[in-house]
């Protein structure tokens, strides 16, 4: 299937959303632009989503927007796209993230050729958190923003 773009957002898509989404990615091998969002995404969906993003390295934006994802699912999207040479930009946003799910994405950002915008937001990021990433990406010439 040559499906270029996926994009799902809705409140109520849960971890079972991402287990279907999952599952129909990795059957596109040409998806490019991979937005997924939902109020009930939880780590567990966070990883369904990561173990599509291994299967398809074409992939150049990212977005995942969970309010339930917290450090353990920004660890394994972080594990996931440090394959993917083709990425340019990467989104991840939930209420729970802190400073370790920062820390998860601090190399493999620094290693992803292409890699251009790199967005992370969570409640729990703290000021020592931002110093890390303006002091080891910024230099990049990467757009970042931490929220």
């Amino acid at each position: 299937t040559h499906i270029a773009e996926i994009y799902i957002f809705g409140h109520s898509i849960s971890d079972q959303g991402c287990k279907a989404i999952s599952d129909s990615v990795r059957e596109c091998k040409h998806i490019q632009s991979l937005f997924i969002g939902g109020d009930l995404i939880t780590d567990n969906g966070a990883a369904m989503i990561a173990s599509a993003v291994k299967c398809c390295p074409n992939i150049t934006s990212l977005l995942v927007d969970g309010s339930s994802i917290s450090d353990a699912g920004a660890k394994s999207i972080a594990e996931a796209v440090k394959i993917n040479n083709c990425l340019e930009s990467i989104y991840i946003s939930s209420l729970k993230i802190s400073g370790s799910g920062v820390d998860a994405f601090g190399d493999v950002i620094r290693n992803l050729p292409n890699i251009q915008t790199f967005m992370i937001r969570g409640d729990r990021i703290m000021k020592e958190d931002v110093k890390y990433c303006l002091k080891n990406l910024l230099p990049m010439g990467m757009k970042i923003r931490i929220a």
